[in-house]
């Protein structure tokens, strides 16, 4: 769930993950480079990228957290469909103080694929939402 010193944080540079800027026109170019800073972090701001699949997302999640990793911050990187696996986990382990004060170490959680975790309202999904939101919920109050 960690990249944070993960093998391909120290093995890849800013070139490898470079973004090819012209695939989509209307990305602010000048916003992405100014978050690559990771300045936002200091300030305890989110970074919200919304768009349809397969538009860079992800390449630019990624790009941000080895940028946060090269400034010598703790990231995370993980699936929101996992994050809520790994919630529930602890959950039922009774270890869910541990895997908060984990995650609320983290300067930069990134949780990508949000859009796949499903919402509906059978009785295993509502509970997988509650799980997730109580988890994210007390997260964001140890960083506020």
């Amino acid at each position: 769930m960690r990249f944070a010193h993960a093998w391909w944080a120290k093995q890849q540079d800013v070139a490898a993950l470079s973004f090819d800027f012209k695939v989509i026109p209307s990305l602010n170019k000048m916003m992405v480079l100014e978050l690559a800073r990771c300045e936002w972090t200091e300030r305890k701001e989110n970074v919200i990228a919304l768009g349809p699949s397969g538009t860079g997302k992800t390449h630019i999640a990624h790009g941000l957290g080895l940028a946060a990793c090269q400034k010598g911050l703790p990231v995370s990187f993980v699936t929101a469909a996992s994050l809520v696996h790994e919630l529930m986990e602890a959950r039922d382990e009774k270890r869910m103080l541990r895997l908060q004060r984990h995650l609320a170490k983290v300067k930069l959680l990134i949780i990508d694929e949000l859009g796949f975790v499903p919402l509906s309202k059978t009785g295993a999904e509502r509970e997988a939402k509650n799980v997730f939101i109580k988890g994210m919920f007390h997260c964001l109050l140890k960083l506020a």
